[in-house]
């Protein structure tokens, strides 16, 4: 880029390529934006309550989205820890739990692995 845009203009260059960084409240409320008012109040509560419902563990590696009609969509670090959150066993207590807290509001959970947003 140097020998085409000079030195002085390639760092400017690459720069305005990069994509503009975002707070984690702005990625929450884009996230949370196309959901009706009661299912975005309590995705927030949800997201807060995470590490409480899942444990430290889990919470590290694992974030609610979104909720679509009672099914809760997790964002997994990676292909290996959504193996394991999606084995029977381990999703049926997580379940549990968010079902508890939810007051069976959620009943389903579908874990993806989306790590390109997990970590800074």
């Amino acid at each position: 880029m140097i020998d085409f845009f000079g030195e002085e203009l390639a760092g400017l260059e690459i720069e305005s390529k990069q994509p503009r960084t975002q707070e984690l409240g702005e990625l929450l409320d884009g996230v949370v934006e196309g959901l009706s008012g009661d299912e975005r109040t309590f995705l927030r509560t949800l997201i807060d309550a995470w590490p409480e419902i899942t444990g430290g563990d889990v919470a590290q590696q694992a974030s609610p989205r979104t909720l679509r009609d009672g099914v809760l969509y997790v964002e997994v670090y990676n292909a290996a820890w959504r193996y394991h959150l999606a084995s029977y066993s381990v999703k049926r207590q997580i379940l549990e739990k968010i079902a508890k807290f939810s007051q069976g509001a959620v009943h389903d959970v579908v874990f993806r692995v989306g790590g390109a947003t997990m970590r800074g």
